[in-house]
């Protein structure tokens, strides 16, 4: 019905084909004129803005995933660095105890013990037999390494220059044997 002002609306045959487009659906919500039809239809869908917005963000997100992936794999490395590190200093710590015991042992049983008090004499001796004890403990202890280990070569090495230390150690505090 149209009026005397009224003139026919020349884009009619558009409005016939986007009436149902989701964009006009909640045009119409808006202004309050929603039919039964209309309100079955989903949400509107995101614009081409929002979705740059929201594929930007996904991609900061895998990015930040990706370095809190990195990071966490460095900080890991650096722990066992760190481990290692400290596992070579004990070991490192243990020759030298060890090395600084051998050369106490050798001091004290190349003493001669000919012009000797009986007390002194005494003293001495037992701890000659500490000594032999622990020597003995510390060889059984090394067989039982070796046998469950496998490291036949690499003790050796080590005993040697163990033995080269303590030898250079007696020759400075002017021991000979």
């Amino acid at each position: 019905m149209l009026t005397k002002n009224m003139k026919k609306w020349k884009m009619k045959h558009c409005w016939d084909i986007l009436k149902g487009a989701q964009k006009w659906k909640s045009w119409k919500q808006k202004q309050g004129t929603t039919s039964a039809e209309d309100s079955t239809m989903d949400a509107r869908p995101i614009g081409q803005h929002q979705a740059k917005a929201q594929e930007r963000a996904n991609k900061r997100q895998r990015k930040d995933k990706g370095r809190a992936i990195e990071l966490e794999e460095q900080e890991l490395q650096l722990t066992q660095e760190q481990n290692l590190l400290e596992r070579e200093r004990v070991a490192q710590l243990k020759r030298i105890t060890f090395n600084s015991q051998r050369m106490s042992d050798n001091a004290a049983m190349s003493v001669g013990m000919t012009n000797m008090a009986a007390f002194q004499r005494a003293y001495y001796e037992r701890m000659h037999e500490r000594i032999f004890k622990r020597t003995e403990r510390e060889e059984e202890e090394e067989e039982r390494e070796r046998e469950n280990v496998g490291v036949g070569e690499t003790v050796e090495e080590e005993t040697a220059e163990d033995d080269n230390q303590i030898q250079e150690a007696n020759e400075i505090q002017g021991i000979s044997e």
